[in-house]
């Protein structure tokens, strides 16, 4: 696993205080849009969990498939 550098790792925090930074506006600006339903908020909501929650399920699939694969293999060829 790299070490990061002091300059790296400032960087780094930066970059994702940015991150949050830009996501908490559009949020507000998400909010105070006045024209849209109730249920379109929920739905505008959900997608802020919904979408990560998906992407990190099917990391976790197909991380669980090749282990799956490579202990198959490693079994196979003794």
């Amino acid at each position: 696993m790299p070490v990061l550098s002091e300059g790296e790792l400032v960087g780094t925090g930066i970059l994702i205080f940015n991150f949050f930074s830009i996501a908490g506006m559009y949020f507000e600006m998400v909010l105070k849009n006045p024209w849209a339903d109730l249920w379109v908020r929920i739905v505008q909501l959900s997608l802020f969990s919904i979408i990560p929650t998906l992407l990190l399920v099917l990391y976790s699939l197909l991380l669980h498939t090749i282990l799956v694969v490579v202990m198959y293999m490693s079994c196979m060829s003794m």
